[in-house]
């Protein structure tokens, strides 16, 4: 719907159809280019779920611990399901310190297929 609105909108400020006046767009843009290689801290798993670099499940949080700062508690869907997956699981399940945004919103919020390619070239290639 935005992105609608966006290409039908003649006025000059589209701040109000950009979701979150443009933050995560820009922290998307930026982990879309090839010399950003994110190091998250994986602090946020608790102590007694087993995570490993290789294995048979992965569990991509995305850009999740960005919209933490925004968003009271929004990080508890990705404890809740690391925790879920840990119980159902034997093996440990694949966490990456290095992963990067999925490229949601600058494709379905703003129409940014470039930077969304970008994005899964660079996703994909920790795989």
């Amino acid at each position: 719907m935005a992105r609608y609105k966006m290409r039908q909108s003649t006025e000059k400020n589209l701040d109000e159809l950009i979701a979150h006046k443009g933050v995560y767009t820009t922290i998307t843009e930026i982990m879309s280019q090839p010399y950003i290689n994110p190091d998250r801290s994986l602090d946020w798993v608790p102590k007694n779920v087993k995570i490993a670099e290789r294995g048979n499940v992965l569990y991509y949080i995305g850009c999740i611990p960005y919209f933490n700062y925004e968003f009271d508690k929004i990080d508890s869907i990705a404890l809740s399901t690391l925790q879920i997956l840990d119980k159902v699981e034997k093996e440990p399940i694949v966490v990456f310190k290095e992963e990067i945004c999925c490229g949601h919103d600058v494709y379905w919020g703003q129409g940014k297929f470039e930077v969304f390619i970008d994005l899964a070239k660079k996703n994909l290639k920790m795989f």
